[in-house]
């Protein structure tokens, strides 16, 4: 809201204050002005900027006090969701699927044919129930979409971010500091002066390392974010065909025109291309040491010998557990393996 009102011209102030309360207006409107400067370099001047809020095409505006009497999506005494008419109704099955619900009951739609189809479609999954538990399983089977797009969107300026700084670029081709060598004073008769060298170049090495252990961590960090994501994709595009098959039953409108997106034949180019990198059978799974197996093979071998490596360390790290759990279960010792992100196995 603040940034909004230092780029507005002050004659449009008072229409950005009157949406203060809304939240997702405001979150596009900071999104966008962010992708503007931060990705395409525009630096927008202070009080220049036009303001109108539309609402969104056929649909009618609940405002907050309204909402709040109603108990659209809180609670009138609690301000807490349960107890409110969004909490009994959804039973979405996924989190996506409850975003939309909630943006469906602040911001009804007003169009009479939108209304009709969504009845007629409510009416035909009532009829099909068989129908409608295939579509709940394939549903709750979706990973997060919203944040998987904000990924894809993100993608290629990270690969340009990581193309200007090399993997495992160190201090020492970046910095102008001599080397150690170049350190050492000349009169070295002196021997606090040696030590005093010693422990310049000691500390200077060490916190180059330092440095570069902590990129390298990064690195690793999004490196894993990025396989955990095209593993999200992947699944979310393995589950287009089941999904579209499912829809074959219904002939409502509604029903249709999501099979006819579904037709697109660029999720399958999408998912061809994936494959080429991926194994076929990956997918999202659920507990920590099945998604971490998943991540850990989920890039086909061959394409890196550094990541084949590895792998074939990791899956004897992996076999030695197992035997060691065998054992202690044969002989009845009380001893129990678990893992964690920060511990691993203990």
């Amino acid at each position: 809201l603040s940034e909004l009102l230092r780029l507005c011209h002050p004659e449009y102030h008072p229409a950005i204050r009157a949406i203060g309360h809304r939240f997702y207006a405001l979150s596009a409107s900071a999104a966008l002005l962010s992708y503007a400067e931060e990705v395409h370099g525009f630096r927008i001047v202070t009080h220049t900027l036009k303001f109108v809020f539309t609402g969104s095409f056929q649909t009618s505006l609940i405002d907050i006090h309204t909402a709040f009497r109603l108990e659209l999506v809180e609670n009138l005494n609690t301000r807490l969701p349960k107890g409110s008419l969004f909490a009994v109704i959804d039973n979405t099955s996924n989190p996506s699927g409850a975003r939309l619900l909630r943006t469906n009951l602040l911001q009804p739609p007003s169009d009479l044919s939108t209304i009709v189809s969504r009845q007629n479609a409510v009416n035909e999954l009532l009829s099909h129930p068989h129908s409608l538990l295939c579509l709940q399983n394939i549903l709750r089977r979706l990973p997060y979409i919203d944040g998987l797009l904000s990924f894809c969107i993100q993608m290629s300026n990270t690969m340009a971010k990581n193309a200007r700084t090399p993997f495992l670029q160190t201090d020492s081709t970046k910095s102008n500091k001599p080397n150690s060598t170049d350190s050492v004073p000349k009169d070295t008769s002196n021997a606090r002066s040696l030590l005093d060298v010693r422990d310049y170049v000691t500390s200077d090495a060490t916190v180059s390392s330092r440095l570069t252990l902590g990129r390298i961590s990064v690195n690793i960090r999004m490196a894993e974010l990025r396989i955990t994501k095209l593993i999200a994709i992947k699944s979310l595009l393995d589950q287009v065909v089941p999904l579209k098959n499912a829809l074959n039953d219904l002939n409502s409108t509604l029903f249709q025109t999501y099979r006819k997106l579904l037709d697109d034949p660029r999720y399958a180019y999408t998912q061809k291309k994936l494959c080429t990198v991926l194994h076929e059978d990956i997918h999202i799974s659920k507990g920590l040491l099945a998604m971490q197996s998943q991540k850990c093979f989920a890039i086909k071998e061959g394409l890196n010998v550094v990541l084949d490596v590895t792998r074939k360390a990791y899956s004897e790290q992996l076999d030695d557990i197992t035997g060691n759990c065998k054992f202690v279960e044969y002989f009845h010792i009380s001893n129990h393996t678990r893992i964690s992100c920060s511990l691993a196995f203990y």
